[in-house]
């Protein structure tokens, strides 16, 4: 890769990076979380729960034992604990709780700016691209509502990550414009175990989904 263009694609990685992390940066004004809400306090004790199994060397629980007054129930059977497992992963490190939660926030936030912009640019120009992320990004869905608000923290994760992979949605676009049977795999192979694919994402597929030829050659970042 030319050294020119390394730097082109480090100088947007690092205006993205800069741009969530401004945005992101209230959350971590003070300590413990923003607002309290029954969501926020289930899915903190979900997280508690999970880091206790991590300390006993469980690392993929399905039974949250101090449910229904310490009775217990199969909780992380029936709702998926992705969100919960990356907290108490985090957790596991050294952080405390509410710092795990602000870290996986943190990064998936930024990331899925990136990754906007990544997938964004496979049709548009660099600055319609960086608008699109910075709009995206600046959207107060995600940290007004999602997460100083409502506390559902699983839900927001996951519309954070899986509605933004490129890759993803760049294989969807890739065999649209072939033909290939593949297209017809259920979109639901590609949704986190918890809710990401509401109407709004599916807006982000319409580029994809158009009927312009898709390039050849790997355009510039």
């Amino acid at each position: 890769m030319a050294p020119t263009r390394l730097r082109h694609k480090l100088s947007i990685g690092c205006f993205i990076l800069l741009l969530a992390a401004l945005l992101v940066s209230p959350l971590w004004d003070e300590q413990g979380l923003p607002g309290i809400h029954n969501d926020m306090l289930l899915h903190m004790h979900r997280a508690a729960a999970m880091a206790r199994a991590f300390e006993q060397g469980v690392f993929w629980p399905r039974w949250f034992p101090i449910a229904f007054q310490a009775l217990g129930a199969p909780v992380f059977h029936h709702y998926s604990p992705g969100f919960h497992w990356l907290v108490a992963a985090t957790h596991s490190v050294g952080f405390r709780l509410d710092e795990s939660v602000k870290l996986v926030f943190t990064a998936a936030f930024a990331l899925s700016g990136i990754c906007a912009y990544a997938w964004l640019r496979r049709t548009f120009s660099v600055q319609a691209s960086l608008v699109g992320a910075a709009l995206y990004l600046g959207q107060p869905k995600f940290l007004l509502r999602g997460i100083y608000y409502f506390g559902d923290y699983p839900q927001m994760l996951g519309v954070l990550i899986s509605t933004r992979l490129p890759a993803t949605l760049s294989a969807f676009s890739g065999r649209l414009a072939q033909g290939s049977p593949e297209i017809g795999l259920p979109i639901s192979t590609l949704r986190t175990p918890e809710e990401s694919w509401r109407p709004s994402s599916m807006v982000l597929l319409l580029p994809d989904l158009s009927d312009k030829p898709v390039e050849t050659e790997q355009p510039v970042y």
